[in-house]
């Protein structure tokens, strides 16, 4: 539980689950948003892995489920999930806390009810995955572990990182903007010199 009024979660989880959705589509790939008004279950597992089951029903062999409460979670490691998808049965994208921000798996290596009994929303989920995996005689692909949102001290942590972000990235764009008016200055003069020495120059002498 992120705020102490409901409403708030709410709002705060559909802009969380937007943001990942537009995201996902701008690499031109079907979308699939699965959440608890659509999901069917008993518990967490359960809805889970019934969403995974129907997106395969669709006719796809392999599919990337992806978390919503990832904010560094972009589109180049996105692109790397899916391309590493291409040669892998199984990719992992685990989280600092143990559990995972994405999971990439093809229909052959999908076994619903082992899915289902994964300890999924704890610290030991990436551990039991790559388990699961060895149990199946694959090596999956494992991206960089990144932080995530669990707790309100998140927030402020991403909150933090973001300012910094903006910060860097307004001294670099200043710095650029330098470089650039110092590279024109510089071109300029060079200009007015070669200009210059043209104008030193004794006419061609023309030989009879």
């Amino acid at each position: 539980m992120i705020a102490k009024d409901d409403s708030k979660n709410k709002l705060f989880l559909s802009l969380l689950v937007n943001e990942k959705s537009n995201l996902l589509k701008s690499l031109g790939f079907p979308v699939y948003t699965s959440t608890q008004q659509n999901q069917s279950g008993n518990n967490f597992g359960e809805r889970i892995s019934n969403a995974i089951q129907q997106v395969f029903e669709l006719g796809f062999k392999k599919i990337i489920i992806v978390g919503n409460d990832c904010p560094l979670l972009n589109g180049v490691i996105l692109k790397k999930a899916i391309h590493s998808l291409q040669n892998n049965e199984v990719v992992i994208g685990p989280d600092k806390r143990g559990g995972i921000y994405l999971l990439g798996i093809t229909k052959e290596y999908f076994l619903k009810q082992a899915i289902e009994n994964l300890p999924w929303q704890t610290t030991r989920l990436a551990l039991t995955l790559k388990e699961y995996c060895k149990d199946l005689h694959i090596a999956p692909l494992v991206l960089n572990a990144l932080n995530d949102i669990n707790e309100t001290s998140d927030i402020f942590f991403f909150n933090n990182l973001a300012r910094t972000y903006n910060a860097a990235l307004r001294f670099l764009f200043d710095f650029l903007q330098r470089i650039r008016a110092f590279y024109y200055r510089l071109s300029f003069v060079a200009q007015e010199l070669a200009l210059a020495n043209m104008a030193l120059r004794a006419p061609p002498s023309i030989c009879p």
